[in-house]
């Protein structure tokens, strides 16, 4: 049997990118056969619950920020009859969003479900997990590694260390997150970062940062070229971090009313430590 300790991070990714929902009916199918066995620490159910909301509305954001680009786009490289027509088209995008963003949160609400459902492998946090993560971040070891606050990140290592321990012989168990800045190697993201390479043997205990990959080795229709180059491109922004450090730390009260790219003026925020600028796309009224 397979086992898969799939991180927070990868059930939103499947949850934003359509490309890889179908990843749902594959391991739907795989419990149902007793083929994959599927390990929820509670850590993950906590962390999907606090950032749902968010999710949905930085996608509905993002996917009227790119609307706008195309429309800006199409004012500049069309004209004439072209012209009329892309902005048609983009016209139609537009108003089909909502279906798009309720499309999102049906699959929100099927993971949701899916993990608080009885046939995955529900996993508590003891007080022994909270003491060896606590003493990664003491230790700065990866998930620390970056020196950023990862008690989250910390704690799903452990859930799998624990778990790995009880593993039936035979079967494998998975460690999946699209997060490779805080647990793969600097050099080869494929591989877990040094300080947790003794968790994994590559055999019984394994990891990955791509779900479809893994996924195909129980249902070769999981790993679909597209589902693939969809569950690498989730990694590939994991490594979008701030140059002082860690992630950006934007000031939302620091921000200024700027010239925007979408046009007009739009609240921008800036990252306390690097100042990279952010615009929100918020409109200046």
């Amino acid at each position: 049997m397979i086992h898969v300790l799939i991180d927070t991070c990868v059930w939103i990714d499947i949850a934003i990118d359509p490309r890889l929902a179908s990843l749902l009916d594959v391991m739907d199918r795989g419990v149902q056969r007793g083929l994959l066995a599927i390990l929820v620490p509670d850590i993950v159910l906590t962390e999907l619950d606090r950032n749902s909301e968010a999710v949905q509305e930085r996608t509905r954001k993002a996917m009227q920020a790119m609307v706008r680009d195309a429309l800006d786009a199409s004012k500049v490289l069309s004209s004439g009859e072209e012209q009329a027509e892309l902005q048609r088209m983009l016209a139609n995008v537009q108003s089909r969003l909502p279906t798009h963003q309720g499309l999102l949160n049906t699959r929100i609400g099927r993971i949701r479900t899916m993990l608080a459902g009885p046939r995955v492998r529900a996993q508590a946090t003891t007080d022994a997990m909270v003491l060896a993560a606590f003493r990664r971040g003491l230790e700065k070891k990866a998930p620390f590694a970056r020196g950023r606050n990862s008690c989250g990140d910390s704690l799903i290592v452990e859930h799998f260390d624990t778990y790995a321990r009880l593993l039936p012989e035979g079967d494998t168990l998975y460690l999946i997150t699209s997060n490779k800045a805080d647990f793969s190697a600097a050099d080869d993201h494929r591989v877990p970062h040094p300080d947790l390479a003794a968790l994994f043997d590559g055999s019984a205990r394994r990891y990955s940062i791509n779900v479809a990959e893994c996924l195909g080795s129980l249902d070769t229709a999981a790993a679909t070229p597209i589902a693939v180059q969809a569950a690498q491109e989730a990694a590939d922004r994991s490594m979008a971090v701030c140059p002082g450090g860690g992630d950006h730390d934007f000031d939302p009260d620091g921000g200024a009313n700027l010239r925007s790219r979408y046009g007009g003026l739009t609240w921008h925020i800036f990252c306390k430590k690097c100042g990279t600028r952010f615009d929100t796309g918020e409109s200046y009224d």
